[in-house]
């Protein structure tokens, strides 16, 4: 296991501490309550990323076509789209592992 694994092992474990404790005062109804929400945000996340990753592919392919610059299909309003999903895919993602820590904390 490298460096990096452990680092996110150990975070991982920590964040899930902390949903935990945070959920402890939360009675049943309500903890089902907010696993409901958050099985939302998931699904939201998770379209959001798959969404985000086709758009990011479409984008690399023109990218990587000469005839597409020729055409001009590859505008700096695509490569601008492609930038911002390249920065804003990492955010997503992180969300959507704290989202299904906080979920398993609460089936604890």
């Amino acid at each position: 296991m490298g460096l990096h694994e452990c680092k996110s092992a150990d975070n991982e474990n920590a964040a899930a501490a902390r949903d935990e404790s945070r959920h402890a005062g939360l009675d049943k109804r309500e903890r089902a309550q907010l696993r409901t929400k958050l099985y939302a945000r998931l699904r939201e996340l998770e379209s959001g990323i798959e969404k985000a990753e086709a758009r990011l592919g479409e984008i690399h392919a023109l990218q990587a076509d000469p005839d597409a610059y020729a055409n001009g299909l590859v505008t700096p309003e695509i490569s601008a789209e492609g930038h911002s999903l390249e920065q804003n895919l990492p955010a997503m993602v992180a969300e959507w592992e704290n989202v299904g820590t906080e979920i398993e904390a609460l089936k604890s």
